[in-house]
């Protein structure tokens, strides 16, 4: 963190662990895995075993999200086997200058035992050629003048960004209401389709109702028919060619 007058504060040792007075390492593994080095991730077939070149790979990481804004992977979810397997993560613009690369890849050598140490990166070209502490400390402070007058343009940005969230929810609403009308004109055309199929068979029934009587009137002629008379079969006839007619 800066102060107000560009004095630099280290904060955040909420996940610091002691190394083993006898091995040097330590074998505990916790930490947000964008920041985290190689060797301190836990693996199937080993647990993990680093020391302080754990921190030279953080710093090479917060180095590339200082230039670039944002960490490598940053909009990956399962970044450990990403950057177990992959190769040090490097700068995207080419436009940064030789010696801050060169500084990155002694930062962030996947071998931690030839990854530089921190007393080695204090004699490196792009800490020792830098400007003297009060020019620093003056481009510090005029960064900070600079960010605080900034909220206002900030607030802008966030109430555009909040408008462009609302326009695109609408959109989306109207989108699934003209799916769920187009959706409901063929549920209407099945209800339709179903109730004449319904008065069909109303009408169906009704047509089969006379049939089916005439039909057990006509039985019942026949086999009375065996016992009667000719003026009684003739009746009979007569009888079921009045009732097709009705």
């Amino acid at each position: 963190m800066l102060t107000e007058k560009g004095n630099i504060k280290l904060i955040d040792f909420g996940l610091c662990w002691d190394l083993d007075p006898q091995t040097g390492k330590c074998k505990q593994t916790d930490g947000t895995a964008h920041w985290m080095a190689p060797e301190a991730f836990r693996r199937r077939d080993r647990e993990p075993e680093f020391d302080t070149k754990c921190d030279i790979w953080s710093l090479g990481i917060t180095a590339i999200e200082m230039a670039e804004g944002k960490t490598p992977y940053a909009d990956q979810e399962l970044v450990s086997d990403l950057v177990i397997n992959n190769d040090s993560p490097r700068l995207i613009s080419r436009t940064w200058s030789q010696t801050f690369v060169s500084f990155l890849e002694s930062c962030l050598e996947k071998d931690p035992s030839r990854r530089w140490s921190a007393e080695e990166l204090l004699q490196h070209p792009f800490i020792t050629e830098l400007p003297p502490a009060k020019t620093i400390r003056a481009e510090i402070e005029e960064h900070l003048r600079a960010v605080q007058n900034r909220p206002a343009k900030q607030g802008l940005r966030a109430v555009r960004w909040a408008r462009e969230q609302l326009r695109q929810a609408r959109e989306q609403l109207r989108r699934a209401r003209e799916q769920l009308q187009r959706a409901r004109e063929p549920l209407r055309r099945a209800r339709e389709q179903l109730r004449q199929a319904r008065e069909q068979l109303r009408q169906a029934r009704e047509q089969l109702r006379p049939c089916c009587a005439m039909e057990h009137l006509r039985r019942a002629c026949d086999f009375c028919a065996t016992e009667t008379s000719l003026e009684q079969k003739e009746a009979q006839q007569m009888a079921l060619e009045g009732f097709a007619c009705v």
